[in-house]
């Protein structure tokens, strides 16, 4: 389940004009939550290796 309602809407936006400002602010809650533990070094302590055998790649986002 995604955490937040409108990232769900990435999923349907097919263009850049429509992904970038639901992405800025995906980006944005998630620099707010997270930097207190970057900034005291608590991040560390969550942090997980990539698993390298899920790596996908995504199509580009085209330009309007």
């Amino acid at each position: 389940m995604l955490r937040y309602s409108y990232l769900s809407n990435l999923i349907e936006c097919s263009t850049l004009n429509e992904f970038l400002p639901l992405f800025d602010k995906a980006g944005s809650d998630l620099l707010i939550r997270e930097l207190p533990s970057i900034l005291d070094g608590s991040a560390r302590l969550k942090a997980q290796p990539q698993d390298d055998s899920k790596v996908t790649l995504a199509p580009k986002v085209c330009e309007p």
